[in-house]
């Protein structure tokens, strides 16, 4: 059934008369006079009869109209809903960040959203970045903001880069590494403090090994030596025990800018220099998949602070 006719119909029996009707939709008296009959025909009815003054609905016309009149309410509800379903303004979103992107951008983003999109329900799941993925091939998060270094391209996952992070070790001032070079495998004797790493043995999903002549091969092959790990994705948490213990961080240095900028917190490095190995944060999604109104939203905040953040490092 077509709506246009219902209010075309409805807006007759309001008006009363072709003429001030048609003016009112914005057609011509001779093409409202064809969608009635159009409508009458389709419906097998007469719904309205002629008087002197002009038209008026039958007693079946007064059962139809009333019908029409509750669905155009909800065309026009629909239409309402839809209308803020594509500007955001509604909607439920479920999205992964991985511990530095949520340490670095997910505060801003939010509250940019909860304040321009208030009404909006939003889910973001911050985990490492091999359970986002995992959740993303389950369909339970629409997309995740997370370090897809260890990541082998695949033909179903789009990965879109959003900011170059190396990751470097870190250790409180008064370290016993401290300010001085170290060898490459010194590090290993205290505890590490970082987020998870991948240890999936899935090809679809990682690598199970890295060349050692890699960059990140290189760091598999030192923490499959490690003394003791601590993981966490909570990037203040690492870097408070960071602070108070022996333990050594491997971060990203722009995730504890401050701390590096205030000398409680010095990187440590060899004779051939720092010790840090690529990362690469990225926006990554489904092939093949259509994003919500309010996925892209939050998709074009993260890429312009992670934007604005690479800018200012």
């Amino acid at each position: 059934m077509d709506i246009k006719k219902l209010r075309h119909a409805v807006t007759l029996s309001e008006e009363g008369n072709f003429a001030r009707s048609a003016e009112k939709l914005h057609i011509t008296q001779s093409a409202l006079s064809r969608s009635i009959q159009a409508l009458e025909g389709e419906l097998k009815l007469q719904l309205f009869e002629r008087h002197s003054n002009g038209v008026r609905p039958t007693i079946a016309g007064q059962h139809i109209l009333s019908g029409a009149r509750d669905l155009l309410r909800r065309a026009n509800s629909l239409q309402h809903e839809a209308e803020l379903l594509r500007e955001a303004h509604i909607g439920d979103i479920a999205f992964g960040v991985g511990p530095v992107p949520a340490h670095l951008l997910l505060p801003y983003v939010m509250s940019e959203i909860s304040r321009d999109h208030p009404h909006l329900n939003i889910t973001a799941e911050v985990q490492s970045a091999l359970r986002l993925m995992e959740w993303l091939l389950e369909e339970r998060i629409e997309f995740f903001v997370a370090d897809t270094t260890q990541f082998i391209p695949s033909a179903d996952i789009h990965y879109e880069p959003l900011l170059f992070l190396p990751a470097g070790l870190f250790v409180r001032k008064d370290h016993p590494l401290a300010g001085k070079p170290i060898k490459p495998k010194a590090f290993l004797d205290f505890t590490l403090a970082s987020p998870g790493f991948s240890s999936s043995t899935d090809s679809s999903l990682t690598p199970p090994n890295l060349s050692a002549d890699e960059p990140r091969g290189e760091l598999q092959e030192l923490l499959a030596t490690r003394n003791g790990h601590i993981v966490c994705e909570n990037v203040k948490v690492l870097e408070t025990v960071a602070l108070s213990s022996d333990a050594v961080l491997l971060m990203s240095s722009l995730a504890i800018q401050e701390s590096l900028n205030q000398g409680e917190i010095v990187p440590l490095y060899t004779r051939e220099g720092p010790m840090q190995w690529p990362s690469t944060q990225s926006v990554v999604r489904l092939n093949g998949r259509t994003s919500s109104p309010a996925a892209e939203k939050v998709i074009a905040l993260m890429l312009s602070y992670g934007q604005s953040l690479a800018g200012n490092k």
